[in-house]
């Protein structure tokens, strides 16, 4: 069963956070992803630590609502999310992309984090990470909310 605080995202403002990773749970809650770990058996998550959540070029608040950046929501927690025990070696993600965790690192189609602490329960694998790893460079995703910006005369 998985046990993981997770507090629903209201998107206004809220005080400093005190779980380093409560970003990850947010985005797999916002995306309907939790459910699914929850009633489909053992799961591996990559959890970027709200540091480097804070590193990509959207905020956070945006990327798990603003309607314009859905896809890249999707791709990214989906990305994040394993089925089975990944401890050492490739598998498929949800996402479709094959992500690697080797020696201490997890390393995606974009972007090498460094493995900082792992928990493990008996249905699901965290393993928490400094960088976020995308399965495209963030760059599509910027060129793409460009294009529906400029088809809107934003």
């Amino acid at each position: 069963m998985l046990h993981a605080k997770v507090v629903p995202f209201t998107g206004h403002a809220v005080a400093p956070r005190r779980d380093p990773i409560d970003r990850t749970f947010h985005g797999l809650l916002a995306t309907g992803l939790l459910e699914d770990i929850r009633n489909a058996g053992r799961h591996t998550i990559i959890a970027p630590t709200n540091a480097a959540f804070d590193a990509l070029p959207w905020a956070f608040e945006d990327l798990i609502s603003d309607p314009d950046l859905t896809e890249l929501r999707f791709d990214l927690f989906e990305y994040l999310v394993v089925p089975g025990d990944l401890v050492v070696g490739e598998r498929a993600t949800m996402e479709g992309s094959v992500l690697r965790v080797e020696r201490g690192l997890v390393v995606g189609r974009h972007g090498t984090a460094a493995i900082l602490r792992s928990f493990v329960s008996e249905d699901l694998r965290i393993h928490v990470v400094d960088a976020c790893v995308l399965p495209a460079s963030p760059q599509i995703y910027i060129d793409a909310a460009h294009e529906v910006c400029d088809d809107r005369l934003c």
